[in-house]
């Protein structure tokens, strides 16, 4: 059961399939946040205390709740909120997981150069995938897509600041 989950997330991360090949689960939605919201945390504790880790990772994943249903609601397109957001949720954490050995690289190197080259392509490639998973909900042009995307990750980097001490 699990590997063709998996393959699924990969398959959208590759731009293969799209949020409607994921089955509309409440269960397995939920799972991904959790997953996201641990992924979130792990990282996090590379540049911060584990409360403010947890609640900056908690804060991110509420970010993808409340950006697919915003964008969801506003195009009345609701009932392809379960997949669409596990879709989010389950991408963004295959890319967490992908992240987690460029950053233990970039924390433990003399010359952060080509780690943060790696994290550079990392942050393009989930730009495209939210772009791509936003065009396959809204069934809506690349151009405006990106956008969407663009505004999440922007109000997501903003929002995840103001719960950062100092940030």
């Amino acid at each position: 059961m699990f590997y063709p989950l998996f393959k699924a997330f990969v398959d959208i991360a590759l731009f293969k399939a799209g949020p409607q090949d994921l089955p509309a689960s409440r269960f397995l939605l939920g799972f991904m946040l959790v997953c996201h919201c641990l992924v979130g945390v792990v990282l996090s504790l590379f540049s911060l205390p584990l409360g403010v880790a947890v609640l900056s990772a908690l804060v991110g994943t509420l970010m993808v709740v409340a950006l697919v249903q915003g964008v969801l609601t506003a195009s009345r397109q609701n009932a392809r909120f379960l997949q669409t957001a596990t879709a989010m949720a389950g991408c963004e954490t295959l890319l967490g997981l992908a992240a987690l050995p460029i950053t233990l690289w970039f924390y433990n190197s003399q010359d952060q150069t080509l780690p943060s080259f790696f994290s550079l392509g990392l942050v393009i490639w989930s730009l495209a995938i939210v772009a791509h998973i936003m065009r396959q909900a809204l069934n809506t042009s690349l151009a405006m897509a990106m956008l969407l995307a663009l505004g999440y990750m922007m109000a997501s980097y903003y929002v995840v600041g103001l719960v950062i001490p100092g940030g």
